[in-house]
């Protein structure tokens, strides 16, 4: 490849730009491939249906229903719904065996033409008539609509900026994935190193072939035996295992699965006061103490507020001498859902002579966040200052412990006022703000969930924390 001087560095010209490299294309097409990589780095890719639940979406339902009500439809089911039939077999099978709708061979009518069947029926996997398709629209519809799965993730941008690297991140990995049974795949996806995000859709029942609320079903099962990494919104609630167990028989090769605490639509939103833009690039960051010890602007969330109470619950039977092999709380519960995924497998495998897939990974869990990466220096830093505050009001609260120790020595008694926070505030001057927070926080108001600051004087809540408490310094990985 010849290496030609740029402009810039021809004599008469000006001198090149400090940011701009034109030797580019002057190295070996190894350092070239590497530098390509290197600047893809891996996402959090979310993916559902185009246009899921939309008015569109559900005009299209309503005259879907219609159809099947006024018109003969010749249903035409693809194979792969019976990768799903554990799940939608036994929720439709006494109707399947009940369905009374005579054909027209039984009036004598004959035809040369062969029968439509997509699959070999078995007990497992039963036969599903396009006549009981039409009389169960809701199912008809959950099985044949025609949909493209999609996402708002960016497409990395070596991808588009010249056919040598899109060629070189083709051939890393980088592929077209997550194709639907009526539409061809449209998100570029890396299984090795992207992780697959899947929202979750509350209803009065699971998602007839999911079997659960995050909802693959659109999903083939090429790519679903291919995900390695998935990330689950609104995985923080209790019971999730058993949904989750189901999911993972259909994702049986995963390896890491990040059950996500606060996804990034209330990170963005809440913490931040900040818009969110799916088409942001996202990642996963592990749960942390610092991002619930706080009593902070997140701790008006369901979600922190329950787990909040469980992180001081887990603390204090810490004490007692229990939990002593699990020193974070969030390693503790992650382990705890691996546990009941392990026992779900073992049920399941006994309970079912004829299992498929007879066995699936029980992946590593992990308890996580989800922000965009301009965000995550902010959850960074967010920790770093409780973290800090936290250390300042520890020795700034012993100092005024000292104090009162001085004082019940030279006098025999110290203020009977001196009972939370006084102490603690004549070991310093306090501005206007801590006198107030003093005020509120030794006059029974406890509507303390918007304090910004971890520092004297404290609530009582806090108190615990500085004196009780076993607090580790925060972590700053990234998943």
């Amino acid at each position: 490849m010849s290496c030609m001087t740029p402009k810039a560095d021809q004599p008469g010209t000006s001198s090149r730009s400090e940011t701009e490299f034109h030797f580019f294309n002057c190295l070996p097409p190894e350092i070239r491939r590497e530098i390509y990589i290197l600047a893809t780095p891996p996402r959090v890719v979310t993916v559902e249906e185009d246009g899921y639940e939309s008015e569109e979406w559900r005009i299209k339902y309503e005259e879907f229903k219609e159809t099947c009500r006024t018109t003969l439809v010749h249903f035409e089911l693809h194979p792969d719904i019976t990768y799903f039939a554990h799940n939608w077999a036994p929720r439709i099978g006494s109707s399947l065996r009940s369905h009374t709708q005579r054909n027209l061979e039984a009036y004598g009518f004959t035809s040369t033409a062969n029968r439509y069947q997509p699959w070999v029926p078995t007990e497992d996997v039963p036969e599903i008539s396009w006549l009981w398709l039409a009389d169960n629209p809701k199912h008809a519809w959950d099985m044949t609509r025609g949909a493209y799965l999609s996402s708002c993730a960016p497409i990395p941008p070596f991808l588009h900026v010249c056919n040598e690297s899109r060629e070189t991140l083709k051939s890393y990995g980088y592929q077209l994935a997550f194709g639907t049974r009526t539409h061809e795949p449209r998100t570029w996806f890396h299984f090795e190193r992207d992780t697959l995000y899947i929202n979750y859709h509350p209803s009065v029942e699971p998602q007839l072939l999911s079997g659960t609320g995050w909802d693959v079903g659109l999903f083939r099962p090429a790519d679903l035996f291919r995900v390695k990494r998935l990330a689950l919104g609104d995985g923080s609630w209790v019971g999730a295992h058993a949904e989750i167990s189901k999911l993972l028989r259909l994702i049986p090769n995963l390896e890491d699965l990040f059950l996500v605490q606060l996804d990034a639509y209330h990170i963005a939103a809440y913490l931040y006061n900040d818009t969110y833009d799916p088409k942001d690039h996202y990642v996963c960051l592990r749960v942390d103490e610092a991002d619930i010890i706080p009593s902070v602007a997140s701790a008006y969330l369901d979600q922190f507020r329950y787990v909040y109470k469980r992180l001081k619950s887990f603390k204090k039977s810490r004490k007692k001498g229990h939990f002593l092999a699990w020193p974070s709380y969030f390693d503790f519960e992650a382990n705890r859902c691996r546990q009941h995924f392990y026992d779900d497998l073992k049920k399941a495998v006994s309970e079912t002579p004829n299992l498929v897939p007879r066995h699936w990974n029980v992946p590593k869990v992990t308890l996580a966040l989800m922000c965009s990466q301009e965000l995550v220096n902010y959850v960074f830093a967010r920790r770093h200052r409780f973290w800090n505050q936290f250390l300042d009001t520890e020795k700034r609260l012993a100092r005024g412990r000292l104090l009162k120790l001085r004082n019940l020595e030279e006098n025999g008694a110290f203020s009977g006022f001196q009972d939370v926070g006084e102490a603690y505030l004549r070991a310093h001057e306090p501005d206007d703000y801590e006198n107030w927070e003093f005020y509120r926080a030794n006059h029974h108001m406890y509507d303390s969930w918007f304090r910004e600051d971890f520092t004297l004087p404290v609530t009582k809540d806090e108190l615990w924390w500085l004196t009780e408490a076993e607090v580790f310094p925060p972590r700053y990985d990234i998943l």
